[in-house]
């Protein structure tokens, strides 16, 4: 069975809301040329295999889709954006998997409970607690990478709202998503010309 309740698109083309819902294995969209089918195919592609490139290209102001388990992704274009500029400098510093690497070097929930353990400390007021993690577990010589540039990922891993969200997305679609996903767009003037040669 399909694990996807339903899809939404709030505001696609700055205008109209799209909700589709899959109560069936096969969903068909019909509607006129213009209207937005093939884009609205492309947007729950994108989301799916995590094109975010692709996806950001597309006017909408957010993305819902919720699982039949009870979970559901949701973000907006911004929070996309902000996520994309930050995977790009994260890239640009340290190459492509560095920001991974760094989050495989730590240990998330064992760092939130110490910080838990001094609230009085606040969201910015950790680097010195992340600063000793990260010394006490040699995280910078690990990946070979400056304290401070460890300290600065670490902090936006664990207080970031648009990167935890994507990371919360992608941990989502993997768990939710065990499909091969196989999408092929099919446009108007391709059947008239299959049609034209006898097809």
């Amino acid at each position: 069975m399909n694990p996807i309740l339903y899809f939404k698109i709030n505001k696609l083309f700055s205008y109209q809301n799209v909700n589709i819902p899959f109560d069936n294995d096969i969903k068909v969209l019909v509607g006129e040329n213009g209207l937005g089918k093939t884009t609205i195919l492309n947007t729950l592609y994108y989301l799916l295999t995590q094109k975010w490139n692709k996806l950001v290209k597309v006017d909408f102001e957010s993305i819902e889709l919720s699982f039949r388990d009870g979970a559901i992704v949701y973000f907006s274009k911004s929070q996309l954006q902000e996520y994309i500029a930050e995977t790009k400098k994260s890239k640009k510093r340290g190459g492509e998997g560095f920001y991974a690497e760094i989050k495989r070097s730590i240990n998330v929930d064992k760092l939130l409970a110490e910080l838990n353990n001094y609230p009085e400390q606040g969201k910015y007021g950790t680097h010195d607690i992340i600063y000793n993690y990260i010394v006490q577990n040699n995280i910078n010589k690990k990946i070979g990478a400056p304290v401070g540039y460890v300290v600065e990922t670490v902090h936006k891993i664990l207080f970031d709202d648009y990167i935890s969200t994507f990371n919360d997305i992608t941990a989502l679609l993997e768990r939710n998503l065990n499909h091969t996903i196989l999408y092929f767009p099919s446009y108007g003037r391709v059947e008239e010309e299959l049609q034209n040669l006898g097809y």
